[in-house]
């Protein structure tokens, strides 16, 4: 079973260690200190576990913000 996009704000709280109140729409890596490079890699996987899909390489590097995980999400779906 994978999880609800609606989840994703908590799967995303959860991976960075910050209140689920801290992840909005406009959330981009960098804006808040426990996104960083290292946490970006241990989120995508959180995230990639949470939904059953898999991100390319290129897809890694460009799903910065949580808008653009929702609408790769999204896509998948």
């Amino acid at each position: 079973m994978t999880a609800a996009i609606e989840d994703l704000p908590e799967i995303i709280a959860k991976a960075l260690h910050v209140a689920p109140a801290q992840v909005t729409s406009t959330l981009r890596m960098g804006d808040i200190p426990e996104w960083d490079s290292v946490a970006h890699l241990g989120l995508v996987v959180d995230i990639e576990s949470a939904y059953g899909v898999a991100f390319s390489a290129e897809e890694i590097m460009d799903l910065t913000s949580v808008k653009a995980f929702s609408d790769r999400l999204a896509r998948a779906r």
